[in-house]
C-alpha cells in the first residue's frame, strides 16, 4: 500500500473513524473500468498546452515520473479512456537528498521538496504542468498558494525560538498584502501550534491546530487581511476535531459534524460513536442550520462540493473494515441506502468524480456521480502519491 495513504489512512481512523450500527449499500455491484497508461519513450505531455478544466496529478514514488488525468469541463464529462493519464515530467534525485521527493499543489502549479541539493541546501523546484520547472528557491516546507495561484503564504516553521512575520504576497503584483505578527494569534495558541492551511483570493487566510503527537485538534480560525481580526470557527458548533470539518473558503461556510466517542480499541485517540450532528456555519453571517441528526451513525469525514449544495461523509464498517461513501443534499434530511454510492478513502472530489484511495492495494478509483462508473488507475512504479487537483 502506498505509504502516504497508509498514514493518513492510520491517522483518520484514530481521529476521526466512525462505526455505523445499520451498514448499507454492501451488496451494490461494482464493475471497475481499467486504465492503461500510455507511455513512450519521450515524454508524451510535455511542453503540451494545458487547457481549461482540471487535472489530477499523481507521482511515482519510484521513478519520480509525474502524471496528470484532464477533467474535461471542470470534471463533469461522464467518461474517462485509456489515453488520458499523461506522463508530462521525470527527474532524478540529488543523491544528497536528505529523504525522498515530496510533492503537493502549490496553486496551479506543483512544489517539489528535496528537488536537488546547491553547495549542501536543499532546494524546492517547482514544476507546471507542462513539464517545465519555473523556479527553484531554498527549501522551505511553510509556505501555501491560493488555488488560483495569485497569492502565496510564508511563514516560520513553530518550532523556532524566533518567530518571523506571516506575510502573504500577491504575486501579481510582488506586493506583500498583509503582514502577520506571530503576537496577534499568540494569544489564542494553546498545548498546540497553529498553522495556515488555506488562503482564499486575498480577504481570508485559515489556520488550524497542528501537533507531532496523537492528541485529537481541534482549532480552527480565520484572520481577515484587510483588518487582521482574529475569528475561532470551531466553537460555532463545539467542533472537536477538525477532521470532522469541511470548509468551503469561496462560499465562506464550513460543514461539521459532532459525535461521541470513546477510547479507542487500538489504544490512541477517540472512537466516534453515534448520535451525529451535521452543521453547515455560514461564515458571513454566522448563522448556523442543523442539516441532518442521526441517532443511530458515526458519520466522518465530511465533504463541501465546491460549487452546488452536495455533501459526503463516510461511514466505516468495522467488521468488512472499509470506508462506504454516501452523498446528500444540504436540504437532504435523513440517510438512506439511496445515499450509498462505494467504499474506499476519499482523496479528493472534483465536478462529479471522486479520487478514492483502494487501501491495501496500489490502485487508485475514479467514481463518477453521474453515472456510477468506476475508473481504475494504476501509475507504472508500484509507489505512488496522489498529489492533488490543479484547476485552470
Amino acid at each position: 500500500m502506498k505509504s502516504f495513504q497508509l498514514f493518513l489512512f492510520l491517522v483518520v481512523v484514530v481521529l476521526a473513524g466512525g462505526i455505523g450500527i445499520l451498514l448499507w449499500g454492501s451488496s451494490l455491484e461494482e464493475i471497475p473500468v481499467a486504465i492503461e497508461v500510455h507511455e513512450e519513450e519521450e515524454l508524451e505531455g510535455e511542453d503540451e498546452a494545458i487547457e481549461s478544466g482540471a487535472y489530477l496529478v499523481f507521482q511515482s514514488m519510484d521513478t519520480n515520473s509525474f502524471y496528470r488525468l484532464e477533467l474535461e469541463d471542470a470534471g463533469y464529462q461522464t467518461t474517462l479512456s485509456q489515453e488520458d493519464l499523461i506522463k508530462f515530467a521525470s527527474f532524478t534525485q540529488d543523491p544528497d537528498s536528505s529523504g525522498s521527493l515530496t510533492s503537493y499543489v502549490f496553486g496551479k502549479e506543483i512544489i517539489m521538496h528535496r528537488f536537488s541539493v546547491v553547495d549542501g541546501v536543499e532546494q524546492d523546484g517547482i514544476l507546471n504542468l507542462e513539464g517545465n520547472v519555473t523556479e527553484v528557491r531554498p527549501g522551505k516546507w511553510e509556505m501555501i498558494r491560493s488555488e488560483n495561484g495569485r497569492f502565496e503564504v510564508t511563514w516560520e516553521s513553530p518550532y523556532l525560538e524566533e518567530q518571523a512575520d506571516i506575510l502573504v504576497t500577491d504575486l501579481s503584483t510582488g506586493f506583500v498584502i498583509a503582514t502577520i505578527p506571530p503576537a496577534i494569534l499568540s494569544e489564542y495558541e494553546g498545548p498546540f501550534f497553529l498553522e495556515p492551511f488555506l488562503v482564499d483570493d486575498g480577504e481570508y487566510l485559515y489556520f488550524h491546530e497542528v501537533c507531532p503527537c496523537e492528541a485529537t485538534v481541534s482549532a480552527i480560525y480565520q484572520v481577515d487581511l484587510s483588518t487582521l481580526e482574529v475569528r475561532r470557527l470551531d466553537t460555532l458548533t463545539q467542533l472537536r476535531t477538525w477532521f470532522l470539518s469541511s470548509l468551503d473558503a469561496d462560499a465562506r461556510r464550513l460543514l461539521t459534524i459532532n459525535t461521541e466517542s470513546r477510547p479507542n480499541e487500538m489504544g490512541l485517540g477517540d472512537e466516534l460513536l453515534p448520535p451525529s450532528t451535521i452543521q453547515v456555519v455560514d461564515l458571513e453571517t454566522l448563522d448556523i442550520t442543523q442539516v441532518l441528526f442521526d441517532e443511530e451513525h458515526a458519520w466522518g469525514h465530511p465533504l463541501l462540493e465546491d460549487v452546488g449544495d452536495r455533501y459526503i461523509v463516510r461511514l466505516w464498517d468495522k467488521d468488512r473494515q472499509q470506508y462506504e461513501i454516501y452523498l446528500n443534499q444540504l436540504d437532504g434530511g435523513s440517510m438512506t441506502q439511496e445515499n450509498y454510492l462505494t467504499t474506499g478513502f476519499v482523496l479528493d472530489w472534483v465536478g462529479n468524480w471522486l479520487v478514492l484511495d483502494v487501501l491495501d492495494s496500489d490502485i487508485y478509483r475514479l467514481f463518477n456521480l453521474e453515472s456510477k462508473q468506476i475508473t481504475e488507475i494504476t501509475i507504472p512504479g508500484g509507489y505512488s502519491s496522489y498529489v492533488g487537483s490543479i484547476h485552470f
